[in-house]
């Protein structure tokens, strides 16, 4: 198709923030390749259509409620771009539209590399290094809320950690009681408890902060007990608010989610612990020297003094 005849681009993306969040390079190719048209993304929920707004890259944001939703959505662009996995395809066959679908991932880099490489390749646009990078724009709310909720100073060290997981955020205490052995990316929460006091033994100017949904504050209330002074923002942001949040942070630490991706958007320095997933394909991106991986065949191997060791080299006393 001629570039002239491309009004509006459907891109269709995930439901997750961390994947959606890998699309943000892609998409900013997609935009290079047709700069005045209309760029729309097509999110999976409104936490992964969070992830998009303020993207200078994009003109709209819908979410497919369900299949009418996306037919519609299709009939109104003149090309779809599939970002996700090709199960997701079948809402937009016999729309008439061209269609230009992301294939099965191979494995071999990180998701965003791959996306980045299947656009540069299949729409003929150079790929840069600097287009290795996360789009996620906090407006100057965001960071007014974010100072409001954690106050920095030059006397405070602030250490973020997330407790829980997307299992957790969806279902809950009923997923924590009755399934948490089934999640093998789960760091537990006495683990967390343990690290933090081997921390304070040393450095007295830690201070916490719990990052998570509403539906995971039972996490934050059994880590509360042992340290009362920590600051919980579980349930208390948006997507943008917590990106806000994490530029307060000193370091984060956390197992394969969606806020470890916020926070690699952000540049915080951070602490990944990895198990069920390889970070090669969904760990901190791009690499920095600031992004610790602590790896492990299972995550209950990964012992709080293997993490207190990685976060050491970020402290002061």
């Amino acid at each position: 198709m001629s570039r002239q005849s491309i009004k509006r681009v459907l891109l269709v993306t995930f439901s997750h923030v961390g994947r959606n969040l890998f699309c943000t390079p892609a998409i900013r190719l997609i935009r290079r390749k047709w700069p005045d048209c209309e760029i729309c993304a097509l999110a999976r929920s409104s936490r992964g259509a969070a992830v998009f707004a303020r993207n200078p890259d994009i003109d709209q944001i819908l979410i497919a409620r369900n299949r009418l939703t996306m037919r519609m959505a299709g009939r109104r662009s003149d090309y779809i771009i599939g970002l996700c996995g090709a199960s997701k395809r079948r809402p937009f066959n016999g729309l008439g539209v061209p269609v230009l679908w992301m294939g099965p991932s191979t494995d071999e880099e990180h998701r965003a590399d791959e996306l980045l490489h299947f656009i540069s390749d299949e729409l003929d646009v150079p790929m840069r290094e600097e287009d290795r990078r996360y789009v996620l724009v906090p407006s100057d709310d965001d960071y007014a809320k974010a100072s409001a909720l954690l106050t920095k100073s030059d006397n405070t060290y602030w250490m973020g950690i997330h407790l829980g997981s997307g299992r957790t955020r969806s279902h809950g205490w009923k997923f924590w009681y009755k399934a948490r052995e089934k999640d093998a990316r789960l760091w537990g929460v006495p683990h967390y408890i343990e690290l933090v006091k081997l921390l304070r033994k040393k450095y007295s100017r830690i201070r916490i902060l719990l990052t998570g949904s509403r539906s995971e504050r039972f996490l934050a209330n059994r880590f509360l007990e042992h340290h009362p002074d920590t600051i919980s923002a579980m349930g208390k942001t948006t997507v943008l608010e917590l990106a806000a949040l994490m530029t307060k942070l000193n370091i984060f630490i956390t197992q394969d989610t969606g806020p470890l991706h916020i926070a690699a958007a952000m540049g915080t320095p951070l602490v990944a612990l990895f198990a069920a997933s390889d970070p090669k394909l969904t760990g901190p991106y791009p690499p920095n020297k600031n992004y610790h991986v602590v790896q492990s065949s299972t995550i209950d191997q990964i012992s709080p003094q293997d993490i207190a060791q990685a976060v050491e080299k970020y402290l002061v006393g």
